[in-house]
C-alpha cells in the first residue's frame, strides 16, 4: 500500500533532545528562508496554502508512530481526507500539497507492509521510535531504560505557572520549555541549568525584543513596551581647587593644635590625682 514520508526527516526535524523522547508535543522547524526550493514555493500563486499545508504535514508526521512517516497508529496511511480531518484543514489543500511536495522532493512515496503485530507499517521501518541510545528491552516486563534527566528539570506546568504569576507571556514560557526540554535542560555548552527562573526572565526579554522587531518590520506597532535603557552614571565632578596655605599660618595652626593637646593631658592628670 502506498504512503507518504517526509524526506530526510531526521536531518531537518529532529534534535539531540527530541531523539531522546519517545513522544513529542512539539517539532523543531528550520528557520531559514533563503533556500531555493522555499523561494520557488513562495513564488507560487497559492504559496500561503502550500506553506500552511507543509506545516500541518510536519506536525502530523511528528506524532506518527515512526516520526516522519505519514502512517496512523493503526497502520493505515494518511491521505488528504485524514489530514484534513485531523488538522481542520481543507482536503484540496493537501491534495495540492502532495502533488507539489512530491515534485520538489520534500515528500517521497513509500510502500507499507504488514508488521509482526498484524498492523500496516512503512516497508523496512523498525518498531516505533524510542529514545536514542536506550538499551532494547529484553522482555515486555522490563522497563525501557531512558537516558537520565536532571532531577531539577522543571515541568511545563511549573514554568507556565511561574510565568502567569509574574505577568510574563505564556507563549514565551511555552517556547522556553520546548527549547530547553529538547536540550535536556542543559545550556549550549552542555552544562546543567541551575536557575531556570532567572534564565526564563532573560529569555522573555529577548523574545519580546524579537517580537517587537518582527512587528516593526511588518509595519505594525510593537506589542510589548521596549525595555528602559539603563541609566548612565554621570562622571563625578572634578575636585574643587584648593588654595595653598601660607607656611607661617600652617606653623601657627600646628602650634595651636599642640597647645590644645597638652592642655587636655594636664586636665586628665589633675582629675586622676584628685
Amino acid at each position: 500500500m502506498k504512503a507518504y514520508a517526509v524526506t530526510d526527516w531526521a536531518t531537518h526535524f529532529e534534535t539531540a533532545g527530541s531523539q531522546a523522547l519517545e513522544k513529542v508535543l512539539w517539532v523543531p522547524m528550520p528557520n531559514r528562508h533563503d533556500g531555493g526550493t522555499y523561494l520557488a514555493m513562495m513564488d507560487e500563486p497559492d504559496s500561503a496554502i502550500l506553506l500552511a499545508s507543509w506545516l500541518l504535514i510536519v506536525q502530523v508526521g511528528s506524532r506518527c508512530p515512526n516520526r516522519g512517516f505519514l502512517v496512523k497508529d493503526s497502520g493505515v496511511p494518511h491521505d488528504a481526507r485524514s489530514l484534513a480531518a485531523r488538522t481542520r484543514g481543507k482536503v484540496e489543500w493537501f491534495e495540492r500539497a502532495f502533488v507539489y511536495f512530491l515534485k520538489v522532493g520534500w515528500l517521497e512515496e513509500i510502500q507499507t507492509e504488514l508488521g509482526p503485530d498484524g498492523r500496516m507499517r512503512a516497508q523496512g521501518a523498525q518498531e516505533p521510535r524510542r529514545a536514542t541510545g536506550a538499551r532494547p528491552r529484553v522482555s515486555p516486563e522490563e522497563p525501557l531504560q531512558l537516558p537520565l534527566v536532571s532531577s531539577t528539570a522543571p515541568s511545563r506546568a511549573a514554568i507556565v505557572g511561574f510565568a502567569r504569576t509574574n505577568a510574563l507571556p505564556v507563549a514565551a514560557a511555552e517556547a522556553f520549555f520546548a527549547h530547553f526540554a529538547a536540550l535536556g535542560w542543559n545550556d549550549k555548552f552542555g552544562r546543567p541549568i541551575k536557575s531556570w527562573r532567572g534564565r526564563l526572565r532573560r529569555w522573555v526579554t529577548d523574545w519580546q525584543a524579537r517580537e517587537n522587531s518582527e512587528r516593526e518590520q511588518a509595519g505594525a506597532a510593537p506589542p510589548f513596551p521596549r525595555a528602559m535603557p539603563r541609566p548612565v552614571r554621570a562622571a563625578p565632578p572634578p575636585p574643587e581647587p584648593t588654595t595653598p596655605i601660607d607656611p607661617e599660618a600652617a606653623a601657627a595652626i600646628a602650634q595651636m593644635r599642640e597647645a590644645v593637646r597638652m592642655a587636655g593631658r594636664k586636665a586628665t592628670a589633675c582629675s586622676s590625682a584628685s
